[in-house]
């Protein structure tokens, strides 16, 4: 994967981690949805889960390889959201909520339903950290 920032905005980071594998993901079989924050809080995730209570919508954005990729290269360059120096990608398996999800919303509402307030760390596809800014 070329992180290349062309604009030169900012400089680059250094990667601590990345074990985000693009061309794993199979979309056929699973919805992929991705958070940016810090590196302290998307290692609070991989713990513990990530906590759904008010929904998705807003928080995560649906994941492809495309957009994957553009927001590792942001969070590269020092342009993450907020200032994010690390992401989490899930990947929800479609056997499991339904192969019709078309928001989000509906990926919480089902684990909420049963019962289920975070989504576990058994569905981190990968995470990337870069290191903070400079």
């Amino acid at each position: 994967m070329n992180f290349e920032n062309p604009q030169n905005k900012k400089e680059q980071r250094n990667v601590l981690t990345n074990t985000i594998n693009l061309d794993n993901m199979d979309p056929e079989h699973y919805y992929y949805f991705t958070h940016q924050s810090d590196d302290r809080a998307v290692n609070n995730i991989s713990q513990n889960g990530f906590e759904i209570n008010g929904g998705l919508n807003g928080t995560v954005l649906w994941g492809s390889k495309e957009s994957i990729q553009k927001q590792i290269q942001d969070i590269h360059a020092g342009e993450g959201h907020q200032g994010s120096n690390a992401l989490v990608v899930f990947a929800i398996p479609k056997s499991e909520v339904g192969s019709t999800i078309r928001q989000l919303d509906e990926i919480s509402d089902h684990y909420l339903e049963q019962g289920i307030v975070s989504i576990s760390s058994k569905y981190i596809f990968g995470t990337y950290v870069a290191e903070m800014g400079k």
